[in-house]
């Protein structure tokens, strides 16, 4: 029988972790409710599941890495158009949520972030919110160096989740699973990239 170090125990045990919490953060949401979160503005206004409750709700949730904020405006940009092109009482329906990654800022760059987020919030025209203790990232499993989207029905089931870069192809069946809510209430079938 052949020994095995400690150090070797080590690696092995590190390579099983490893793959545990890939697998955890590769899991799919989709046919499940929404978990609850709560996240907070840079106006110090906090956002709940149950604020959003009966709507339609696109949430984008992005690390601060400006890369990957620019590498997915022209999704935004397309979702965008998409809202204005609605109905006041369609637009009413949708609730469209930008959250950022922020749990591991430290103390005096949470209130330069905090300064940020309001100014970014008058410029998009929709509020952002940090995630200042990380539990939205923990029960949507997002990916923490990547762009992360997620589409919850009006009942609160995740219908759609998205990781990484948006192909003009997935943005355009983004929106149309958009219009099917709004025609058909809560019938779209679920999807996950």
């Amino acid at each position: 029988m052949r020994k095995i170090s400690f150090k070797s125990g080590l690696v092995v045990i590190f390579l099983i972790s490893l793959v545990t919490l890939t697998r955890a953060s590769d899991a799919s949401l989709i046919d499940t409710p929404a978990p609850d979160f709560s996240v907070r503005s840079g106006s110090g206004d906090i956002l709940t599941l149950a604020d959003i409750s009966g709507k339609i709700a696109g949430l984008f949730y992005q690390p601060r890495y400006r890369e990957i904020v620019e590498q997915q405006k022209p999704f935004e940009e397309a979702l965008d158009a998409f809202f204005k092109s609605l109905s006041p009482a369609d637009q009413g329906r949708i609730f469209r949520g930008a959250f950022i990654d922020t749990h591991d800022i430290p103390g005096l760059f949470r209130w330069l972030t905090r300064m940020k987020m309001r100014s970014q919030s008058k410029k998009l025209g929709i509020t952002v919110y940090g995630d200042w203790t990380g539990d939205f990232a923990a029960a949507y499993h997002t990916r923490p160096d990547q762009f992360n989207f997620y589409l919850i029905d009006a009942s609160g089931k995740i219908i759609h989740q998205h990781h990484g870069p948006v192909s003009q192809n997935d943005s355009s069946r983004i929106i149309e699973m958009l219009r099917d809510q709004l025609k058909k209430g809560i019938d779209t079938p679920a999807v996950s990239d």
